[in-house]
């Protein structure tokens, strides 16, 4: 388990529950994706006036850089993800604490002198995206056909995350090298869902879309 190809079974799980017409086919999808999507562009702005605004701290730099990268990333989580946050209310709350984390930590990271805070509100942003991936699975799942190793190793990034950035606001860790570690995670995570969404997606023509092995 926790292997590149629990990584690409869990993205053509995905992909096989992800509503043929799009994940905005529910009106309530449609809703929950434009208020999250306001939401969210409320932290990009922050995102951008901080690049604008930023410190001579390598350390602070570094992580905006992180933040940067995991905000591409999330905005398309919001878009795949509108029918889950559209589905109920819990659901819908779940997103928004999301996007609430992501705008709080961005904010911090703007006004606050030190990064104990932004890295400590950064773990609480990681595991409300576990929390969620969790919520998505058990929705989708019976619970005879659950297992471990269906968390895939982005669970696994996702944690170290978390460790990494409590034991920079506790100032156990020197902040850049928190900072970068940090970085490091989120360009190995992207590369890594990207690759087996990649690879889990059908292409026309290919032995992988006829239902054969891939070369």
């Amino acid at each position: 388990m926790f292997t590149l190809t629990d990584e690409i079974a869990a993205a053509r799980y995905h992909k096989k529950h992800m509503r043929q017409s799009g994940p905005l086919e529910h009106e309530h999808a449609i809703h929950a994706f434009v208020f999250l999507s306001f939401l969210f562009a409320e932290a990009i702005k922050l995102i951008i006036e901080t690049w604008v605004r930023v410190k001579d701290s390598r350390a602070e730099v570094v992580l905006l850089l992180a933040i940067t990268l995991l905000g591409v990333q999330y905005w398309w989580v919001i878009y795949e993800s509108a029918f889950f946050y559209g589905k109920n209310i819990v659901n819908f709350s779940c997103g928004t604490l999301e996007a609430a984390l992501f705008y709080a930590v961005t904010y911090l990271l703007r006004e606050s002198h030190s990064l104990r805070w932004p890295f400590f509100v950064f773990a609480a942003m990681v595991l409300s995206f576990i929390f969620v991936d969790w919520l998505k699975y058990i929705e989708n799942v019976p619970r005879d056909q659950r297992k471990i190793g269906h968390l895939a190793p982005r669970q696994l990034f996702r944690l170290l995350a978390i460790i990494a950035a409590f034991l920079g606001g506790f100032e156990y860790v020197n902040p850049l090298a928190v900072s970068s570690f940090l970085l490091l995670l989120v360009v190995v995570y992207t590369g890594l869902t990207s690759y087996a969404h990649w690879i889990a997606t059908p292409r026309s023509g290919s032995k992988r879309a006829q239902g054969g092995p891939a070369a």
